[in-house]
């Protein structure tokens, strides 16, 4: 949590912000950042994932182009060096094995 306390203070310097860790990430830590003017998620890439085939610039350009039309949400900011990607918040929730739909043939 120390290491996304410090990011929030790079990338909003001088701004009161609320940190709440989300759960689910495979290669990345999620927080949720609460800032004046929004709610962001801050997704911080784990070491080595480039082993794994992760590109972080290619994620960051898809980011964009899925808000451009329309499927996602906005991406804000992205600092390569350390992995960090920045996005506005969705609030939302995980689907129940019940809501998804059965595939038929």
């Amino acid at each position: 949590m120390e290491a996304a306390h410090a990011a929030v203070a790079r990338l909003w310097p001088g701004r009161a912000a609320k940190v709440e860790e989300l759960g689910g990430g495979i290669t990345n830590r999620n927080f949720k950042v609460e800032v004046e003017g929004g709610v962001f998620v801050l997704r911080m890439g784990g070491a080595r994932t480039e082993l794994l085939g992760i590109d972080r610039a290619v994620e960051y350009a898809a980011g964009k182009r899925a808000f451009e039309v329309g499927v996602g949400p906005e991406v804000t900011a992205f600092a390569p060096d350390e992995g960090w990607l920045v996005a506005r918040f969705v609030e939302g929730r995980p689907i129940t094995l019940e809501e998804m739909p059965r595939r038929t043939r």
